[in-house]
């Protein structure tokens, strides 16, 4: 019952927060904001809405607000050793019910980044599904002067970091290995296609809905005259993953796509979507396939204070990672939004020195179900050998 009370009245003290004109003193911090995948997340912060149906924490959650959901520690500026702190802004709605109010989540969002400046952050990132639903940023942007960041540039380079690792320990080279990329249209799985093929991948599927095709022809035509001898495909057929080595999902949809039909024996899955692109059965019931976290950072010394599902305390997301170097190297700048054709490599090597004076690097291949191990890929890697992935 007391933590029930100290959560109502964190929460009013959020809601008071975004009304009165009160702006932190402290101008060094950053925020991140998040939303939850399902009902699941807002029992875990609200467990006494289990006692209520479904149907009526959603209606709750809608006429809900923004609230502070944790603080970030451990984040130091890169000159001074000072303490850079972090907060974790969470909207209320689902991922579900941001597909169903689409106009209210927008609304949510911006009002969530208003918050966040009032305590003081000069550099937002969005999380999961935010940035999808304002336009990569630009809707938000207006209504706020800290840099917004999608982290779309550092969880390119993380996914990719682990599709080319699990690669080598598959022993599937970047000139024979099938890469698919489920989501090409969407600024994580564009950048993932530019920075596979600037690394050697040839043979690369690009696959998005139909009202993304447009954008994924384009992006393929660029990659082909960006790169030599690259086998690039655009399509709108799910099903035609099946043949490939490693899946890269990196969708905004809030609903599983990937399912076991779509997956041959010693298949890989990069799975950056969140909520998962991927049918938690195929983790429980295919020991012949991995289904590996798409952008998990492990960042020594920072500690978000909530539980993310992953393996270390100081595991966090790729598009978080970001946000926290800009912060820690009291980077402000405001990078472009919104859909990008080309791919920034210069950000990525800035990011990259960022990353390398904080200790940041890959986490260990996991997903929120498991964490595997070496015989896990072993295994894999025999079923390749044995020639059941030709």
């Amino acid at each position: 019952m007391y933590k029930t009370i100290l959560l109502i009245v964190s929460a009013l003290s959020d809601l008071l927060h975004q009304h009165i004109p009160l702006y932190s003193k402290k101008k060094n911090s950053f925020a991140f904001i998040v939303h939850p995948r399902d009902l699941n997340d807002v029992y875990r912060k609200f467990p006494f809405l289990k006692h209520v149906s479904p149907a009526l924490a959603e209606r709750l959650l809608y006429y809900f607000w923004p609230i502070v959901v944790s603080r970030i520690t451990g984040a130091r500026d890169m000159k001074t050793g000072e303490s850079v702190i972090g907060f974790m802004v969470s909207i209320p709605l689902t991922a579900r019910q941001m597909t169903l109010h689409r106009n209210r989540t927008s609304s949510l969002i911006i009002k969530a980044a208003q918050l966040a400046e009032k305590k003081g952050a000069r550099v937002i990132g969005l999380g999961a599904m935010t940035a999808s639903f304002t336009h990569g940023g630009i809707d938000v942007k207006e209504y706020i002067n800290a840099s917004i960041t999608t982290g779309k540039v550092y969880t390119s380079k993380t996914v990719v970091n682990i599709t080319e690792d699990i690669a080598r320990e598959i022993d599937r080279k970047p000139s024979i290995a099938r890469i698919a990329i489920v989501g090409a249209g969407g600024s994580i799985g564009g950048g993932s296609a530019h920075i596979l093929a600037r690394r050697g991948f040839k043979n690369i599927l690009l696959i998005d809905i139909e009202r993304k095709y447009d954008k994924i022809k384009e992006l393929e035509e660029l990659l082909v005259k960006s790169y030599d001898n690259l086998n690039i495909v655009s399509s709108v057929k799910l099903e035609s993953i099946k043949n490939s080595d490693i899946i890269v999902a990196a969708t905004s949809h809030p609903d599983v796509l990937i399912t076991s039909k779509h997956l041959r024996a010693g298949a890989v899955v990069v799975d950056d979507a969140q909520p998962s692109d991927v049918d938690p059965s195929v983790v429980e019931h295919r020991s012949d396939v991995l289904v590996l976290e798409g952008g998990v950072v492990h960042a020594p010394h920072i500690n978000t204070h909530f539980n993310m599902g992953l393996k270390h305390r100081e595991d966090i997301f790729s598009c978080l990672a970001e946000t926290i170097l800009l912060a820690q190297a009291r980077d402000y700048t405001q990078r472009p939004l919104g859909p990008q054709h080309d791919f920034d490599f210069d950000e990525l090597k800035k990011l990259d020195e960022y990353a390398r004076a904080s200790g940041f690097r890959r986490g260990v291949f996991q997903n929120t179900r498991k964490v595997y191990s070496d015989d896990d890929i072993t295994h894999i890697r025999q079923l390749v050998k044995q020639g059941t992935v030709s």
